[in-house]
């Protein structure tokens, strides 16, 4: 039995498609790591608005960030249905101009060991100016930065409830800095990042709207928001790659040395 060099490569590129389906499936695997289904219990439907605060998310509003975590006055939780019937309660924002909530009970995000994948919310609007930005806080060297993201979601598409998903990317040309000053500033940055987005941690996520239609809230005014969740990636750790290919590398040896084993018991 003579030794079949093409044989040899046919293993080499069984093996290696057989490392790279590993190391692939490790970048697929997502993992949620914070919900928020945004719940209110009360007696009577429409009524008892509850604040962003009591349920440990956090809101500005206008040019001059006016803290809105501890009213109702334009953030709100309402007793209303949403589009999971299992869980009562929604976030409404019917603030005018520009407005910003978030979670902040959010747990920090190693994303030096589980990068963002995923932002995934249902949204509900009566307005049609409306567009929904993502804002994400992110520890910078120390420094808990803001960024909101470059393109929006145009509510004319969800004119009732829908399932909205954006796909979190580091390019700076998906990114533009938010400057918060609770009480004195609130506004984004006119162009994108120069550079990709910063690697810390994410410390806060949630929503930044704006809103072409009214100035003052009101029934004409009315974002929501249900069943908020973040996904995360697992990160390949460094060198892990490298140590598949020496697995599949080895896999080849063994298979070579034990054909050639073979046809040397049987030349003897």
């Amino acid at each position: 039995m003579k030794f079949s060099l093409p044989k040899v490569y046919r293993c080499i590129v069984s093996v290696v498609v057989a490392g790279f389906a590993v190391l692939t499936g490790q970048h697929a695997f997502g993992q949620v790591v914070y919900t928020e289904t945004f719940p209110n219990l009360g007696a009577t439907q429409g009524s008892g608005d509850i604040t962003l605060g009591s349920i440990g998310w956090s809101g500005y509003g206008g040019g001059v960030a006016i803290d809105l975590t501890n009213t109702t006055t334009h953030f709100r939780v309402r007793n209303m249905s949403g589009p999971n019937t299992s869980t009562y309660g929604v976030m409404q924002n019917n603030a005018g101009g520009i407005g910003l909530s978030f979670a902040s009970n959010l747990s920090p995000i190693n994303r030096s060991l589980t990068e963002i994948s995923s932002f995934d919310f249902m949204l509900y609007s009566s307005v049609i100016t409306d567009t929904v930005y993502m804002a994400i806080q992110i520890d910078v060297g120390g420094t808990p930065t803001w960024y909101v993201s470059n393109s929006g979601i145009n509510s004319t598409i969800a004119t009732t409830w829908q399932a909205q998903s954006f796909s979190f990317t580091t390019a700076a040309s998906d990114w533009r800095l938010l400057t918060l000053e609770p009480g004195v500033t609130m506004s984004v940055a006119g162009t994108t990042l120069g550079s990709p987005l910063p690697s810390g941690d994410l410390l806060a996520a949630g929503f930044y709207t704006t809103n072409g239609a009214v100035t003052s809230g009101g029934p004409n005014g009315n974002l929501r928001f249900d069943d908020y969740s973040i996904t995360v990636t697992p990160v390949p750790e460094p060198g892990s790659g490298a140590l598949i290919l020496m697995g599949c590398f080895a896999a080849v040896c063994a298979r070579v040395c034990g054909s050639k084993s073979r046809e040397h018991l049987l030349n003897r």
